[in-house]
């Protein structure tokens, strides 16, 4: 019943002053009609840091077909933490109000160091793999599912690594499910996440070390497993080094991959990621659907 738009404010200067949720109805925006809106901005985590990169989520009706007229919110410290922040909007078309709910503590989790690729081992070839901030959010039959990209060692220094979390709304939000992916010696980071119609779960990527350059891959869990499937199934190979440099000297990948699930087919994901395409320093997206019906389906193109 209503869209939800965040941002991070900035001063002019580049200094963060705020995060900012600003709240339209839907059916004026669907019907062209004049537009108000509610915003809520300058907010705290419990514990009394700022927040930061907050997302709104994609809520599915209820397994009785009814519409939710709500709106869970959640963040990360982006620069590592051991906590994400769970937010609700009630009422979004009347009077609305944001609840903060449960400070939900996780194990810890550090900003990720950039990624290798071939011929990209120095701070100017490795390829940004961002900080800590959620991913996109969805939540199915009361649970809350997101991924962020982290930092870890798992024996031979630290890599980007991704963590999928669940949230169970109950009780104003407990923890179900805090998974970490990941391996010694390559990079994975920009994680998606989404669930189908079976309480499936699939995640999107990208992937690379000093033999690979940036591909797309995916994977994904049924519900009786504690873990994502390995080894993972890869969607499009990396084809060329990637260098575009901004203007501290980053070498920016796009931020984020793209996942959801048919709206007409709830057992059938869509999914979308960045992949270094050749002639070098190109990029190009990829697209792909799979259906993790036993035994898992590899991906059409």
């Amino acid at each position: 019943c209503a869209i939800y738009i965040t941002s991070n404010q900035f001063s002019y200067s580049n200094n963060f002053k705020y995060a900012k949720l600003r709240i339209l109805n839907k059916s004026d925006v669907y019907d062209g009609l004049p537009l108000g809106w509610t915003d809520f901005w300058d907010q705290n985590n419990q514990g009394g840091s700022k927040v930061f990169g907050w997302k709104p989520a994609h809520m599915f009706e209820t397994p009785g077909g009814f519409l939710i007229c709500g709106e869970y919110l959640v963040n990360t410290k982006p620069g590592g933490g051991g906590f994400v922040q769970l937010w609700k909007v009630m009422n979004p078309v009347g009077t609305p109000t944001l609840v903060r709910l449960n400070k939900i503590d996780i194990a810890n989790y550090d900003p990720p160091p950039n990624a290798t690729q071939p011929g990209g081992t120095t701070s100017r070839t490795k390829i940004n793999t961002g900080d800590c901030r959620i991913q996109d959010v969805h939540v199915r039959t009361g649970y809350v599912h997101t991924s962020f990209t982290e930092g870890y060692n798992w024996g031979e220094g630290k890599k980007a690594a991704m963590r999928y979390i669940r949230i169970n709304t109950a009780s104003s939000g407990i923890l179900v499910n805090d998974i970490r992916f990941g391996s010694t010696l390559t990079h994975y980071y920009y994680p998606n996440v989404y669930s189908d119609l079976g309480d499936n779960v699939y995640l999107v990527f990208n992937r690379s070390n000093e033999n690979e350059f940036v591909q797309v891959r995916y994977t994904g869990k049924f519900p009786s497993e504690t873990g994502f499937q390995i080894p993972t199934v890869q969607l499009k190979a990396g084809e060329a080094f990637y260098q575009i440099l901004d203007n501290i000297n980053r070498n920016r990948w796009g931020d984020y991959s793209g996942i959801c699930v048919d709206p007409s087919a709830q057992y059938t994901i869509w999914m979308t990621s960045e992949y270094a395409e050749s002639p070098s320093s190109s990029w190009g997206t990829w697209i792909g659907q799979v259906t993790f019906s036993p035994p898992a389906q590899q991906a059409s193109q």
